[in-house]
């Protein structure tokens, strides 16, 4: 198959809940991939809207059987703006089609695959941890010992302290860009 065309069709199942979303090949997908666009889906319905933010790449590019490609955990919902990602687990599912739009093949053959999204990483130099965990609705998790410090941009400006830092932090990574460290 070749991903970059609408004969193809990654179905996933954000909410790994086959009694939600459009049912597809064993799953509920709410969440269409085709041609490298996103389409929201609900129950009953294949494009119920765009999804924003999607960054879809694949390669290699053209038709194959071996392909990486990447989608934004952070996209979002067209009508809404609501984040696509909201859990750690999704199901999904690959279905090739013929010129006439009927299903050719379909992979796995019925069910779907499950997917489990690394939840959490945690950094230890020294004496002192930084952990990012991402939890509900998309936002992300900080928890640090030591001075935690935040900066717009990785090449400039100065490192600012972040007075009264709970631990964990909650941030919503969509609101604006920010990069974290911990200092001893």
């Amino acid at each position: 198959g070749d991903p970059s065309t609408f004969y193809n069709n990654i179905f996933i199942d954000v909410d790994a809940d086959s009694s939600t979303g459009l049912s597809t090949s064993g799953l509920g997908s709410d969440f269409l991939i085709q041609s490298g666009s996103g389409y929201q889906e609900k129950t009953g319905e294949f494009n119920a809207g765009g999804v924003d933010g999607l960054d879809w790449a694949a390669a290699p590019a053209g038709q194959g059987i071996d392909f990486e490609m990447r989608i934004s955990r952070t996209a979002t919902y067209s009508s809404d703006g609501k984040p696509v990602f909201t859990g750690t687990n999704i199901v999904f599912t690959l279905e090739t089609e013929n010129s006439s739009f009927a299903t050719v093949d379909t992979a796995p053959d019925t069910g779907g695959t499950p997917y489990t999204f690394k939840s959490f990483e945690k950094i230890i130099v020294d004496n002192f941890t930084l952990t990012l965990e991402r939890v509900a609705l998309g936002n992300l998790s900080i928890a640090h010992t030591g001075l935690l410090q935040s900066r717009g941009s990785l090449t400039q400006g100065s490192w600012e302290d972040v007075t009264d830092a709970a631990t964990p932090l909650i941030v919503n990574p969509s609101d604006t860009t920010r990069y974290y460290r911990a200092k001893p």
